[in-house]
């Protein structure tokens, strides 16, 4: 992602009481490593054409992934579904970025 839109992405994140940055990867091999280590709940990345960051990617590399997740004992397991799906965003306020944030956190609870 360009710092740029980094910056503005911050800048409309960081006016949101209740949604905190915990870092910006430095490098684009280690966003899902490092969003892991500062226990994020969502990861923002940016897709496009002859975009450099491979974050988004490793999570959306076709086939789509699942992953079937054997528990210690092996007498259970749950599953982990990655599926891509559209969110809409308003183009005239920067407050839709944090609402649709805040919508997709939400959904990680249910």
């Amino acid at each position: 992602m360009p710092a740029m839109l980094r910056i503005i992405i911050a800048d409309v994140l960081d006016r949101e009481p209740d949604i905190v940055i915990t870092s910006q990867s430095s490098r684009h091999e280690d966003c899902l490593r490092e969003a892991r280590g500062h226990r994020a709940d969502i990861v923002v990345t940016q897709d496009g054409p002859g975009n450099r960051d491979r974050c988004l990617e490793q999570i959306l590399a076709h086939p789509p992934l699942a992953v079937f997740v054997l528990s210690p004992d092996g007498g259970s397991a749950s599953g982990i579904s990655l599926a891509r799906r559209p969110i809409a965003l308003g183009r005239e306020n920067a407050a839709y970025l944090a609402e649709a944030i805040r919508r997709m956190a939400a959904e990680l609870s249910t």
